[in-house]
């Protein structure tokens, strides 16, 4: 069960995913209560890793994940990143008050595809692995989610906003996948 797909329409699908998916639990933390929101995060980390525990040894299960979710094409034989941003957006709201979780898995939920789209469309200049330009693209996207949160009236206040937006778009300098969505979170979150 493969969804046929033209050039191009895997990547915005996985950022939609990215966005969506990254964004769901955040914004989730504003209407529920501490224990069930982490309730609902834990089971969604568990059921996704056992999808990543079924989809490794098993065909069949990887071609139905890789075509409903654009897997990418080093996650077949491991752990997928949306398992990983699970385990990290976890990780945050255990570790840290949930407003300040919810600021800084935002920052990777927004930032994250803009910077993405940005690095990949207007390089001129790299950084590493990275483009200046998509690192600047994160940089003003999570400002402006930040914003739009100390707007509501959640988040820590500008200074910490501003400083954990700097934080996270230096993080994505790093190409390390798994610091980017297992460990992301953490440093944000702990300002």
């Amino acid at each position: 069960m493969t969804i046929q797909t033209r050039p191009g329409t895997r990547k915005a699908v996985r950022q939609v995913w990215h966005l969506g998916g990254g964004s769901l639990f955040p914004v989730l933390s504003f209407f529920v209560t501490e224990d069930i929101l982490l309730l609902l995060l834990t089971a969604a980390t568990v059921l996704a890793l056992l999808i990543d525990v079924a989809r490794v040894p098993y065909t069949p299960v990887q071609r139905m994940v890789s075509g409903l979710v654009a897997v990418k094409w080093w996650e077949p034989s491991g752990i997928s990143n949306s398992t990983y941003l699970l385990l990290g957006t976890l990780a945050a709201f255990i570790a840290v008050p949930a407003p300040m979780a919810a600021v800084s898995v935002l920052f990777l939920a927004t930032a994250y595809p803009a910077a993405s789209t940005v690095g990949e469309r207007w390089v001129r200049y790299r950084l590493g692995g990275k483009s200046l330009e998509g690192s600047l693209a994160f940089l003003g996207v999570a400002l402006v989610a930040g914003m739009i949160l100390l707007g509501a009236g959640v988040g820590p206040g500008l200074n910490l906003l501003v400083l954990g937006a700097l934080m996270a778009a230096a993080t994505d300098l790093d190409h390390y996948r798994l610091a980017l969505t297992l460990l992301f979170p953490l440093p944000r979150a702990a300002q």
